[in-house]
């Protein structure tokens, strides 16, 4: 059985990246839409909800497990 020979150029194909940046641009006009039309109440409950995120991620200690195999 003969292998076809295929060029390479050694560079990483990213097609899709392009396609995510889109689609995570599309996602924030979305959100931002969304959130327009949120009442005041909602907004600062989304505000605290991220502010209590925030203060839990900053708090947290990353540690790190031997793996044993």
């Amino acid at each position: 059985m003969m292998h076809k020979e295929y060029p390479t150029n050694n560079q990483p194909i990213n097609l899709a990246e392009e396609d995510l940046d889109a689609l995570y641009e599309a996602q924030d006009i979305r959100r931002l839409k969304e959130a327009i039309l949120l009442s005041d109440t909602e907004k600062f409950r989304l505000f605290t909800r991220m502010m209590r995120i925030n203060t839990m991620l900053k708090n947290a200690k990353v540690t790190h497990k031997k793996i044993e195999e």
